[in-house]
C-alpha cells in the first residue's frame, strides 16, 4: 500500500520503503519515477502500471510475460528488476536506476552512422569478445556473499547476520533483507567499489619457448631484481623466489635455430602459478567456484589464503595445498600453489580465520564443516604420491578456472 508522509514543505509519497521522487518518463499506460530506498539512500526507477489502463490496452499478458523474464535476467546490460508492488490500482516495479539521459538522444542521422567496414575496423572487433557476454548457468552462484554488505544491512535493519543469510538462501523476492543486499552490491558496483564485473581471460600463465632458458640471460632466470626493478615495483618478491646462484655456466649452448626462432618469436614470460588483472575479490570468486565444481574441501584461512584437500577415491587418502593470492604490480596478481605436508598443517593449525572485507562461502559442503578437526589427523603419505597428487590438482584447478 502506499503511504504518504506529509513534511513542512511538500508531500513525500511513498511506497514500501521507496520515496518516491520526480517523474522520469511517461508511457502509453504508465510512468517511471525515480525513487530512493529510505534505509541505504540508494536510487531506483519505480515503473508505475494502471491497472485499468493495461486492461483497456489489452496488454494484460505482455506485462505478465515482461515482469516473468525480468526476474529471470541478471546481466549487465539489462536493467535488474529488484522488486514488484501490486496494489487494487497499481502496479509498481521496482528497477535498476541508470543515469546518463535518454537513449532517443543518440545520434541518428543515418549519414553520420557507422558503415560495416568502420564497425569491423573496431577495436572492439579486432579481438575475442569478453566472456560475460556468455555467463554460463553457474555464474550467479548464491553460496558467495559480500561479508560486509551483510553487516551494513544488519545495522540499518536491525537484525543479525544469521537472518540476512537466510532470507537470501530463501530466494523470496519480496523479501527486504534479500532487495536491500543486491541493491547495495549493485550499486557499489556501479560506484566504482565494485568495478569491472566483467572478468578478463583468467587463465594468463604462459609457457616459454623451448629455447628460452638457452637464450636467456643467466641473471635474469637466477638472480636478484635490479635496483632498477626495485624501484619500478613497490611489491616485495615471492616469498618462494629462488635464491641468486652464483659461479654458474651453461651446460648447453644454443643453436643457431634456436636463436632464429628466438628472435622472430614474440618473447614470452614465465609465470608461476596464475597472473591475473582482475580484480582480487572477483580471482577469489571464481577460485571458490571452481574449487566446488570440483568438490573440494576447503578452510579459509583469510580472504586470499585458502587450505584445500582432495581424497583420493581409490587409496582414501587426502592430497592437501595451499592456495595463496599475491599481488605482482598495480594491476596484477598472482595465485600461488603450495603443497602442504601434514606436518605444515598441523603447525599452521593456530593461525585464527579471518574473514573481513572478502567474500565466504554461505553454503559450504557439509564435509567442510568438521574440516579443521580432520585435515591434520591422515597419516603421512610417501612424499613422490603426495607430489604427484598436488599436480593433478592443480591442473584439475588450472583447467576449470581456464573454462
Amino acid at each position: 500500500m502506499a503511504e504518504k508522509s506529509s513534511s513542512s514543505q511538500n508531500a513525500q509519497v511513498k511506497i514500501g520503503h521507496y520515496i518516491l521522487g520526480d517523474t522520469l518518463g511517461i508511457g502509453t499506460f504508465g510512468k517511471v519515477k525515480i525513487a530512493t530506498h529510505q534505509l541505504t539512500n540508494h536510487k531506483v526507477a519505480v515503473k508505475i502500471l494502471n491497472r485499468q489502463k493495461i486492461k483497456s490496452l489489452d496488454v494484460v499478458s505482455k506485462i505478465k510475460r515482461e515482469i516473468q523474464n525480468l526476474k529471470l535476467f541478471r546481466h549487465p546490460h539489462i536493467i535488474k528488476l529488484y522488486q514488484v508492488i501490486s496494489t487494487p490500482t497499481d502496479i509498481f516495479m521496482v528497477m535498476e536506476y541508470v543515469s546518463g539521459g535518454e537513449l532517443f538522444d543518440l545520434q541518428v542521422d543515418p549519414l553520420k552512422r557507422a558503415t560495416i567496414a568502420q564497425i569491423r575496423d573496431h577495436d572492439w572487433f579486432q579481438k575475442d569478445l569478453p566472456t560475460y557476454l556468455f555467463p554460463s548457468p553457474q555464474d550467479q552462484d548464491a553460496s558467495i556473499v559480500e561479508v560486509d554488505v551483510i553487516r551494513e544491512i544488519c545495522e540499518k535493519f536491525g537484525v543479525t547476520e544469521y537472518e540476512v543469510q537466510r532470507a537470501l538462501l530463501s530466494n523470496d523476492p519480496h523479501d527486504q533483507l534479500n532487495i536491500a543486499y543486491h541493491l547495495i552490491v549493485d550499486n557499489r558496483r556501479l560506484a566504482g567499489e565494485v568495478t569491472d564485473v566483467e572478468l578478463q581471460e583468467f587463465y594468463l600463465a604462459s609457457s616459454p619457448p623451448p629455447d628460452s632458458f638457452l637464450l636467456a640471460k643467466q641473471s635474469h632466470i637466477l638472480g636478484t631484481p635490479t635496483p632498477q626493478e626495485h624501484a619500478s615495483s613497490p611489491m616485495r618478491p615471492h616469498p618462494e623466489r629462488m635464491p641468486e646462484m652464483k659461479n654458474t655456466t651453461h651446460t648447453l649452448e644454443p643453436v643457431s635455430s634456436a636463436k632464429q626462432l628466438g628472435a622472430q618469436a614474440k618473447k614470452a614470460k614465465w609465470h608461476l602459478g596464475i597472473r591475473s588483472q582482475s580484480k582480487p575479490l572477483d580471482i577469489m570468486h571464481e577460485v571458490f567456484r571452481a574449487m566446488k565444481t570440483l568438490d573440494y574441501e576447503w578452510k579459509i584461512v583469510t580472504p586470499y589464503h585458502v587450505r584445500v584437500r582432495r581424497k583420493n577415491p581409490v587409496s582414501g587418502r587426502f592430497s592437501k595445498m595451499s592456495l595463496q593470492l599475491y599481488q605482482v604490480d598495480q594491476k596484477s596478481y598472482l595465485l600461488d600453489f603450495k603443497s602442504l605436508s601434514n606436518v605444515e598443517i598441523h603447525e599452521s593449525m593456530s593461525s585464527s580465520s579471518s574473514l573481513e572485507g572478502g567474500r565466504m562461502p554461505l553454503s559450504p559442503p557439509s564435509s567442510c564443516s568438521d574440516l579443521d578437526e580432520k585435515m591434520d589427523i591422515d597419516e603421512e603419505q610417501p612424499r613422490q604420491h603426495q607430489t604427484l597428487e598436488f599436480f593433478e590438482m592443480c591442473a584439475s584447478l588450472i583447467t576449470t578456472l581456464a573454462r
